[in-house]
């Protein structure tokens, strides 16, 4: 029973900064302290008190003690939860109790905001991929902050993907049965989830994933250690935040905190000067350097050749959605914490999965206001934990329409401007046209491996027979053939009752890359040993699932038809850093008959039935496509065929 009064508390503890909610019957409100709604993480250790207990100061004031005495600073206690311990002021001190001095500091003015009265619930935030050791640590460090407060509850954690994305809720665009991917980008981890959304419950699915050692911090020094470069003194920075006598130290950190204005200037402004104190005798006087917004996104890019950066945090994004479990169609990426404004970031989510990030309030403060909204929720219902989300089915939820990303600069060529829609039908009359080149002589229901065996599917044959064959079986006997496909074997043509949905569903369900966009369903009767299709229009380019009745047909047929048509080219079909080929893979600049030139991309799994395409009007706009495209190996594509 809910009475007047009561609350409940959410501690998001990051790496640079910790913020705190509370929420109750009057909505959710971020804690102030100091006067302010972010605190920063670090702890420093002011001396060891009565019965051996370390006395701590905490926030804004220990970061005005480090100053004087860094060697009793530690900025990211969090980063140290796995060691168990910090190496302060030339003793071992448990993390725990640095951790509870942060914990303390919020349970104590969030106590007094209450008169003294304890809430109902108090949660505390994790990323999704820790393990419980982790986990177990922080609870008891929050737990020991409440130590000798009557009727203060036992800690629970609360992953933080599932926190953030409670403000998807109320948004007016969020379908009501969605997946979205988390990208949580802080201080000093990434951290990406997909969570799935079932009504107003919201759970983490799959295996959240995350980087330890990339955040907003390591971007701050890299930019530091180029301002020293840029004064005429590379390796200056370095120097100095290793020296051994302390006014050397503090110059490395009044660089470092100039360092992280500036980055975060530059996410408004185009350029901004800089200016290095005067470091005798390297920098006998004040320094300007010039910073622009191509000089930060250099630094923080990543990607071959460099540190790791952005890219690598979208390439996070990339694989949860790739060995993610089949579910609801996705609404988008959900982008939080303090990093996560760095326009490049949003920018590099769009070019690769062609589709806006999402952004509800303030990413900096949205884990606990997400956690104190879900868990007064929790306790003004009665739930104790949110249902699962239903499994996938032939209803799949309303799908956002995909944004139109356009193309990489087309130089010196003649544009040739062709409406989707024509397109769309030109497409699929030259894949219809291809099949048939070379279509199978007969279909079966059966099928024979080359070790001998006979099965109902193709996929069924020993993957040590596939290899040696070269492909999945052959047919046997004469009859009809299934398609294998979670649910589209029982479609006899794809305008049956269902069917569309069903196929629709399955095809976004093995290739990612059409997740989000709006796309049309086409095809012939695969019962007479056609195809579907699923075309998917994004801007200039179509990208496409085809659904064969046998696998390998479709590769085949293209190499040997257009090959002498088109002059194509053909190769193995591999993942990326990766030899072992899944299939076939075929590329090439052809013409229609209307005179009008296309270029195509084709994968083809020899395990599985399935071709994935992508159509542009020329190699200039849809070959940067086809370098960005994702795709499931054997493994993925088990969990989502048959």
């Amino acid at each position: 029973m809910i009475s007047r009064g009561d609350w409940v508390l959410a501690v998001d503890f990051g790496t640079t900064n910790t913020v705190a909610a509370t929420a109750d019957e009057t909505g959710v409100h971020i804690v102030t302290i100091d006067g302010k709604p972010v605190m920063p993480s670090g702890v420093f250790l002011n001396d060891i008190g009565k019965g051996g207990r370390y006395t701590w100061i905490v926030g804004n004031t220990a970061m005005r003690f480090a100053r004087r005495r860094l060697d009793r600073y530690e900025p990211r206690p969090k980063k140290c939860i796995a060691d168990g311990t910090l190496f302060l002021a030339g003793e071992l001190v448990p993390v725990t109790e640095a951790i509870a001095a942060v914990f303390r500091l919020v349970v104590t003015e969030t106590a007094e905001q209450h008169g003294g009265r304890p809430p109902l619930e108090f949660v505390v935030t994790h990323p999704a991929a820790w393990g419980e050791a982790r986990v177990r640590t922080l609870l008891e460090a929050a737990r020991t902050a409440t130590a000798g407060r009557d009727g203060w509850p036992s800690p629970r954690p609360l992953a933080e993907p599932e926190a953030a994305a409670q403000g998807t809720l109320d948004a007016g665009s969020a379908t009501t049965h969605g997946r979205l991917v988390v990208l949580d980008f802080g201080g000093g981890t990434v951290d990406v989830a997909v969570v799935d959304r079932n009504g107003d419950a919201l759970t983490v699915v799959g295996r959240s994933t995350g980087l330890d050692n990339l955040g907003g911090e390591d971007f701050d020094l890299r930019l530091a250690g180029w301002l020293t470069e840029e004064a005429g003194q590379p390796g200056l920075f370095q120097q100095l935040a290793a020296s051994v006598v302390p006014e050397r130290r503090q110059y490395a950190v009044e660089i470092r905190e100039h360092a992280r204005a500036v980055k975060e200037e530059l996410s408004r402004q185009p350029a901004v000067p800089a200016q290095l104190p005067a470091i005798p005798p390297e920098l006998p006087a004040d320094t300007p350097v010039h910073v622009s917004k191509p000089h930060l996104e250099e630094l923080i890019r990543g990607g071959d050749d460099h540190p790791p950066g952005l890219t690598e945090a979208v390439d996070l994004v990339a694989t949860a959605l790739r060995t993610a479990p089949p579910g609801p169609p996705l609404q988008g990426v959900l982008l939080t914490g303090g990093s996560s404004k760095i326009p490049l970031l949003g920018n590099l989510i769009t070019q690769r999965l062609r589709q806006r990030p999402l952004e509800y309030g303030d990413p900096t403060t949205a884990v606990a206001t997400g956690a104190a909204r879900h868990t007064w929720q929790q306790v003004t219902t009665g739930a104790q934990q949110p249902p699962p989300p239903p499994p996938p089915d032939s209803r799949p939820g309303p799908v956002p329409p995909g944004p139109e990303v356009p193309g990489p600069p087309r130089k010196n060529r003649r544009r040739v401007w062709i409406p989707v829609s024509v397109l769309v039908l030109v497409l699929l009359g030259v894949v219809a046209y291809v099949v048939s080149v070379k279509k199978p002589a007969s279909t079966a229901s059966t099928y024979h491996c080359a070790d001998g065996t006979t099965v109902s599917y193709s996929f069924e044959c020993p993957s040590t027979t596939r290899a040696s064959s070269g492909r999945t079986s052959t047919p046997a006997g004469t009859g009809t053939s299934k398609v294998v496909a979670a649910g589209i074997s029982g479609c006899a043509t794809a305008t049956q009752a269902g069917c569309s949905s069903v196929i629709l569903q399955a095809s976004r369900s093995v290739w990612p890359e059409v997740a989000g966009e709006t796309c049309e369903v086409g095809g012939t009767d695969l019962m007479t040993g056609e195809k579907y299709e699923v075309a998917c229009t994004v801007g200039n380019l179509v990208y496409k699932v085809i659904w064969t009745t046998d696998s390998a047909a479709a590769s085949q047929t293209i190499v040997g038809g257009y090959s002498r048509e088109m002059g194509v080219r053909s190769s193995d079909f591999t993942l990326r850093n990766t030899t072992a080929p899944l299939g076939s893979q075929v590329r090439g600049q052809w013409t229609n008959s209307d005179g009008n030139t296309l270029y195509s991309c084709i994968w083809e799994y020899d395990q599985y039935p399935v071709a994935l395409a992508i159509h542009g009007l020329d190699e200039a706009t849809t070959e940067p496509a086809c370098k960005l495209a994702q795709f499931f190996d054997n493994t993925g594509m088990a969990a989502r065929v048959g």
